[in-house]
């Protein structure tokens, strides 16, 4: 088995204590210096929402996949996925314009079920919130309307697969994201580069390796 953790929750705790450091040093200044009171308390909520946004990271998984004989887990904060290696069609950077990579390991299919049977409810909706700005960015460039982005953002229809399984809720408007997305960028799922150990570069050739030894032992 492999675990990957990721490069930013290493960081995650350099940016909490030093943000708690600076909270505290910009509380002192402000007891001392009132007159820049309203200068140093735009500082302060500054470092402020870094605390937050350091403890979000501490609070994440330390391993945010495994691979194994049996497939890949995905492990966030709101929940996890596993993929059996026979339900993937291939792994690669998706790309926009003209080649323009994105920041993603973009996954591929042979069925939506694949996913949308074993994602936990949680993750569902972050994913459907966290990859609106994907959407727009593959609308932008790879669609014949660039300016219909909203239209696609929440599709509340129920969504039938192509083995005609019926989806609802959350999980239909997933379904029809993951259909849309592969339509215009070519890839079911988007891990963002910021969840590995390593460049995408170097993380895709190992990920590519273990899918097909898994494939054809």
């Amino acid at each position: 088995m492999i675990k990957i953790k990721p490069d930013t929750k290493r960081n995650a705790y350099t940016l909490t204590f030093g943000s708690i450091i600076a909270l505290m040093l910009l509380l002192a200044a402000m007891l001392t210096w009132p007159a820049y009171s309203l200068n140093l308390l735009l500082l302060f909520l500054a470092a402020f929402i870094a605390v937050i946004l350091g403890v979000a990271k501490i609070l994440e998984p330390e391993t945010s996949l495994e691979l194994d004989q049996t497939g890949l887990t995905f492990f966030h904060v709101k929940g996890h996925f596993h993929l059996a290696w026979q339900d993937i069609q291939r792994f690669d950077i998706p790309t926009v314009g003209a080649r323009e990579p994105l920041h993603y390991l973009g996954i591929k299919l042979r069925h939506p079920e694949a996913l949308l049977n074993s994602i936990s409810p949680r993750l569902t909706s972050h994913f459907i919130v966290e990859q609106r700005a994907l959407l727009v960015l593959a609308m932008r460039y790879n669609s014949d309307c660039p300016s219909c982005a909203s239209d696609h953002m929440f599709d509340v229809r129920d969504y039938l697969s192509p083995n005609k399984t019926r989806y609802t809720g959350l999980n239909a408007m997933l379904g029809h994201r993951m259909a849309l997305l592969n339509e215009l960028l070519g890839y079911h799922i988007y891990i963002s580069a910021s969840s590995l150990d390593r460049p995408l570069e170097d993380f895709l050739p190992l990920i590519r390796e273990m899918h097909q030894q898994h494939l054809h032992p």
